[in-house]
């Protein structure tokens, strides 16, 4: 993948990791590497495109000043509308989210 950052955590010796959250085990193996994060560089319209195209529509883009970080707001499609049918302008932001722009006004 092109401008992609990867990060892993590597397991320093055999060991079995119980999550109360998950109520599991999960067993590693020594030098077993665990794949925990990936930062990956889209622009605006192929994020938009990838949200349409998965059943979502973009609420609105959190950005810094310069542009060049980004976190979008995405909510599903209402469930009786099949999402390659779905058209609708994009709304304004819910209250909760009133500090970041609509997409329709940013770019």
């Amino acid at each position: 993948l092109d401008g992609a950052a990867r990060s892993f955590i590597v397991s320093r010796r055999r060991q079995i990791v119980h999550s109360r959250r998950l109520a599991c085990d999960f067993a590693f193996e020594a030098g077993e590497t665990i794949y925990t994060e990936q930062s990956q560089k889209y622009n605006r319209g192929l994020i938009d495109t990838m949200a349409r195209e998965s059943g979502f529509e973009v609420q609105c883009h959190f950005t810094d000043e310069r542009g060049w970080y980004t976190v979008v707001v995405w909510q599903a499609f209402e469930a009786t509308v099949p999402p390659t049918i779905a058209t609708t302008p994009a709304r304004s932001a819910p209250t909760l989210l009133t500090p970041c722009s609509p997409t329709s006004s940013s770019n």
